[in-house]
């Protein structure tokens, strides 16, 4: 068992990670949004979560181009700053 807590109290090191139980909601909710789709239910375990989402393909085919660009931007708003500092990675040569 690789003892990997997402949300819970580990009883072999006393340490507590109830406060992320709170962040993966708050990203549920979040991602939702970005990605049109409805969040039915979810429960944050101790160690995986479980989500029920209901697809919108007429939400997000309604979606004009800047809509989507805006979401896309609020999904990596670092990856966002790189390419308008003009700052990119190199692509290592295999």
């Amino acid at each position: 068992m690789r003892r990997s807590w997402l949300c819970s109290e580990d009883e072999y090191t006393d340490k507590s990670f109830e406060h992320r139980k709170r962040w993966v909601e708050q990203r549920i909710l979040e991602l939702g949004n970005i990605f049109a789709c409805g969040i039915c239910a979810w429960e944050v375990m101790s160690n995986n979560l479980h989500s029920v989402v209901q697809m919108s393909p007429q939400t997000s085919n309604a979606l004009t181009s800047e809509e989507v660009a805006a979401r896309w931007v609020e999904l990596y708003p670092a990856h966002t700053a790189e390419l308008k500092s003009g700052a990119r990675k190199s692509i290592p040569q295999i």
